[in-house]
């Protein structure tokens, strides 16, 4: 029907069109009013996947308003609260402003934003008008077969990605179990190194030879092509926001070296039983340069590896990448070679603690870290009787929620939580100079770590 047609194509082009940009129009007066406000934080609540139709519209700009509008009052509980902990009264003071600049902006923010869903949901609508929409159509178009020469795929084409594995933190002193890597494909900017898509593992634990990760991350492959990988080991221990943890070490990989492992991988496969392909058996060593406290002159590599990533849903187990053997395994990595042999040594003595809060103050405990374990009592009375300890912490169990790390200030080492959330202050009690101090905490420190470090299993 030719006027059925037209008055379809006539409502898409009107209605549609102006309802389109006007919801686009309210969603950008919308992240004005955040950015204005510096709310932040409720983008999630604003993205939504893309309406179906006028009904659908109406559903989701009331639950995008209801979402904000609650998100401004809870603010005003939740960032005072945040300021008190992170930075005390004058950090209370801050949250409360920004509490209530939340209240205001938040509720508007939303009915902005539900207004473009529901303007969006009409244009959607205009859409559906279209009779060469509902049209059934295959699912593609016939192939065209010919009997020539077939096109050889390259590897982009089989998989877009490509798995990074990070395996660990090789290193002669251990340093803190608070650090995590975050791999990034950086290009260079008029000399500035501009991120353009980056990953973040979670904390390592300490081991025989370091700090181990054992994580796979992907990364798509037009971008390790086109830029150097670039490598930042974060302490989360550091830093007045556990969000923005400060830089420890740093390393650029370039572009040939991040893609010759995967290009001899492809060129020389090895089989297992199953007939999967192996993993590469030694990892690619990359020096990392130390760039701040309390880092500073200890040496230390990134053990990195690299295959091409597949979806294990879809691809055959001969087609998967799997991990060798021990026997297969590289001396040089995590996996194999004989272990660093580490004693789990025992020291007891006075600590002052400190927990979080600006109401807390400096106490002093009686504590015994040995045997992975680190406990304290509130006084040395106690802990010769016999009693119970305070706190019991479990240093080598996988899942303790806490970590220690040293700080910025030399007599000091923290206790954090796995997030980075700072828990407890402990230093040494403040009799005997300055160097002694330092050293003392120092010591205790490695003690720590060195119970933190898992047994060997049979031994």
């Amino acid at each position: 029907d030719i006027k059925g047609e037209g008055f379809a194509l006539l409502a898409q082009g009107v209605v549609g069109g102006v309802f389109g940009h006007a919801g686009k129009v309210f969603g950008a007066f919308g992240d004005t009013v955040d950015a204005l406000a510096q709310t932040g934080g409720d983008a999630a609540l604003h993205h939504v996947d893309q309406v179906a139709h006028v009904g659908d519209g109406i559903a989701t700009g009331l639950q995008v308003f209801v979402s904000s509008t609650a998100s401004g009052v809870i603010g005003v509980f939740e960032r005072p609260r945040e300021g008190l902990q992170r930075d005390g009264v004058a950090g209370f003071g801050k949250g409360l402003l920004r509490g209530f600049a939340g209240l205001a902006a938040k509720p508007l923010s939303g009915l902005l934003h539900g207004a473009q869903h529901m303007l969006e949901g009409v244009d959607a609508t205009t859409q559906l008008l279209s009779s060469d929409k509902n049209k059934i159509k295959p699912r593609r178009g016939a192939r065209a077969l010919n009997s020539g020469r077939r096109a050889a795929l390259n590897c982009a084409q089989f998989s877009p990605n490509i798995t990074v594995f990070v395996e660990g933190i090789r290193t002669r002193q251990l340093g803190g179990s608070t650090f995590c890597v975050r791999l990034v494909a950086q290009e260079y900017v008029s000399g500035a190194a501009t991120p353009v898509w980056s990953k973040t593992t979670k904390l390592g634990r300490l081991s025989h030879r370091g700090i181990i990760y054992n994580e796979a991350k992907w990364f798509p492959m037009h971008y390790l092509l086109g830029y150097d990988l670039g490598v930042e080991v974060l302490d989360r221990s550091l830093g007045d926001d556990p969000a923005s943890p400060e830089v420890v070490y740093k390393a650029i990989l370039e572009r040939p070296r991040a893609l010759q492992q995967v290009a001899d991988l492809l060129r020389n496969p090895q089989r297992a039983e199953r007939m999967e392909r192996l993993r590469p058996s030694s990892p690619v060593p990359v020096k990392l340069i130390p760039v701040g406290q309390p880092c500073t002159g200890q040496e230390a590599e990134l053990l990195l590896k690299f295959w091409p990533a597949w979806d294990p849903e879809t691809v055959p187990h001969t087609q998967r990448w799997v991990e060798g053997p021990p026997a297969f395994a590289s001396a040089g990595s995590f996996c194999g070679g004989a272990p660093r042999q580490f004693s789990a040594p025992r020291l007891q003595g006075a600590l002052e603690k400190k927990s979080k809060g600006a109401f807390h103050h400096w106490s002093v405990k009686w504590v015994v870290v040995g045997g992975q374990e680190f406990r304290y009592w509130n006084d040395k009375s106690n802990y010769e009787q016999g009693k119970e300890p305070k706190a019991r912490l479990r240093l080598s169990d996988p899942h303790c929620k806490f970590r220690f790390a040293a700080s910025a200030e030399d007599d000091v080492f923290v206790q954090v939580l796995i997030s980075g959330e700072p828990e407890a202050k402990w230093r040494v009690p403040v009799s005997g100079s300055g160097t002694a101090r330092r050293h003392a905490a120092t010591d205790w420190l490695q003690v720590i770590f060195k119970n933190s470090i898992e047994p060997p299993r049979g031994g």
